[in-house]
C-alpha cells in the first residue's frame, strides 16, 4: 500500500494506492500535483476506483 499526500492549495489531497486500485480523497483547490498523479495512473491503464471530494465553504 502506498499513501501520497499531495500539495493541494487550501486543503488536502490524499491518494491511496494498493494492488492496482486507487482511492483519492480531495479537499484542496490546486490540481497541479493531482493531475501529475492521474496522468501516471492513466499511463498504467488504471483508474481511480474510489473518489471522495470534499468542498466546504
Amino acid at each position: 500500500m502506498e499513501i501520497k499526500f499531495l500539495k493541494a492549495g487550501k486543503g488536502d489531497s490524499i491518494l491511496v494506492s494498493s494492488k492496482g486500485e486507487h482511492m483519492l480523497v480531495d479537499g484542496g483547490d490546486d490540481t497541479t500535483y493531482l493531475f501529475r498523479e492521474l496522468d501516471q495512473i492513466h499511463a498504467n491503464k488504471e483508474c481511480i476506483n474510489y473518489l471522495i471530494i470534499v468542498r466546504c465553504r
